[in-house]
């Protein structure tokens, strides 16, 4: 499993702030998820693309040539931020730095849980974990940066 360009947990940490929002409603994860789809289509990336609100998917798109199987990636992702409120690239470079096997330490299957980067965690300015911001198809590392990059742009247009 490649490393992630020699990023520590506490530079993931630090991106994850990216995520940090004062408010985040049904109408702002439709913006970040059509952000995300237009700049995957511009790419011609085959992805899969999932915003969440309290558990509950806003917005998915699956676009050409992207896999069925990467909605499971998604929803696989996404439960392993619901968890540990860490992104999953995060989660997964914790294991490595620390020499566990991920699933087994928490007893999670890997059926339903994958620590592989693409989910990131959406925060209030209170700390509450509000929602996800997750993608498939790239190579994991590719998906951690593409979801902290469009939270990054969705924050600099107001948001």
């Amino acid at each position: 499993m490649p490393q992630p360009d020699n990023r520590t947990c506490a530079d993931l940490l630090l991106a994850e702030r990216e995520g940090v929002v004062t408010r985040f409603t049904t109408e702002d994860a439709w913006t970040l998820g059509s952000l995300m789809r237009q700049s995957a289509m511009a790419g011609c990336l085959a992805v899969a693309i999932e915003i969440t609100i309290a558990r509950e998917p806003v917005f998915f798109t699956r676009l050409a040539n992207a896999a069925e199987d990467n909605r499971h990636w998604v929803e696989r992702k996404r439960r392993v931020v619901e968890r540990f409120h860490h992104s999953s690239l995060y989660m997964r470079l914790l294991a490595q730095e620390e020499g566990y096997d991920f699933h087994h330490r928490y007893g999670l299957s890997p059926d339903l849980f994958a620590a592989f980067g693409g989910a990131v965690p959406i925060f209030q300015t209170d700390g509450n974990l509000i929602g996800t911001a997750t993608i498939s198809g790239l190579p994991d590392i590719e998906d951690h940066d593409f979801v902290v990059e469009h939270l990054r742009r969705f924050r600099a247009q107001g948001n």
